[in-house]
């Protein structure tokens, strides 16, 4: 509730207004119509991610998710005129590696280093794994089996290992308080949304049986929990207590009620769009392509 009134606070007065909702509990409401255009407020998404799909055609900022580059260069990465391991081995001007060279870009140096600190991407990199041992290396078997079955895992180990760094700096801040209760409190920004179980959440396919498509979902989350444990370590130092199975399931029920996608249009389609036959611009798409 003081998250919600801090927010209401930085919008507009008379613009919204907090409210219950039945099926999603806290949100907002408008008090007054909006022009097309018009910014209702601007926020930072607690947890965001690009899809697998979506990394192969708009190359984005790994921390912001801001375009990198110019249309140009997102019009020669839909060509495969560079790919991010390539990109990795050029010192470009336009964008910035991870550190440790994972094929994650930034539009600068302070989101790199945000994404590593507080997007906990120090954790989850896979940079600095030799070739020898990716084949059995934890991380590397909890990426494959999360692309393979439900990406949504990829955006669940987000949130587990921001938790766990929050549980840290916790501790480390009053060292009396247990392990259990400092999960407790790292976790309590999460406590506002709807948390129910994934198979109770999500609406099984028309074709699909409503309990093999629960049981196929346990599975799931079991699978994945083990992988990611081994990753974090959360049996080891007694998080597991709280960021169990269960805990998973209902953080991606969350994601099933409370997501908002985002869609921005790609530099790109903005200038393929201003195209029209015998237009100039056609000549200078070409000729910065090196295509003509």
């Amino acid at each position: 509730r003081i998250q919600m009134a801090n927010f209401c606070q930085q919008v507009e007065v008379g613009s919204i207004a907090p409210f219950k909702s039945p099926l999603h509990e806290n949100g907002i409401k408008s008090l007054r119509y909006w022009r097309e255009g018009d910014v209702v407020f601007s926020e930072i998404p607690r947890y965001m991610q690009q899809t697998v799909e979506n990394r192969k055609v708009a190359f984005t900022c790994g921390y912001c998710n801001k375009f990198l580059g110019s249309a140009r260069h997102q019009i020669e990465f839909l060509l495969g005129s560079f790919s991010r391991s390539s990109l990795c081995q050029d010192n470009v001007d336009w964008c910035i590696p991870c550190n440790s060279m994972c094929g994650e870009f930034y539009c600068s140096g302070q989101c790199r280093d945000l994404h590593w600190d507080d997007g906990c991407h120090h954790v989850l990199c896979t940079g600095a794994i030799r070739d020898e041992e990716a084949e059995s290396h934890p991380l590397i078997k909890f990426k494959i089996h999360s692309i393979q079955t439900n990406e949504v895992f990829l955006l669940v180990a987000d949130v587990f290992a921001s938790i766990c760094r929050e549980t840290h700096k916790i501790r480390a801040h009053s060292p009396v308080i247990d392990i259990s209760s400092a999960i407790k409190l790292a976790i309590q920004p999460l406590d506002q949304y709807v948390r129910q179980l994934w198979w109770d959440a999500a609406i099984p396919p028309s074709s699909s049986n409503k309990r093999d498509f629960s049981n196929t979902l346990k599975t799931l989350v079991h699978e994945s929990w083990i992988l990611l444990d081994a990753v974090l370590g959360l049996r080891r130092s007694g998080y597991a207590e709280v960021l169990n199975e269960e805990f998973m399931a209902r953080t991606i029920g969350m994601f099933e009620q409370n997501n908002v996608g985002v869609r921005l249009a790609n530099p790109a389609a903005n200038l393929v769009s201003q195209l029209q036959p015998h237009s100039p611009l056609v000549g200078e798409l070409l000729q910065s392509l090196q295509l003509i």
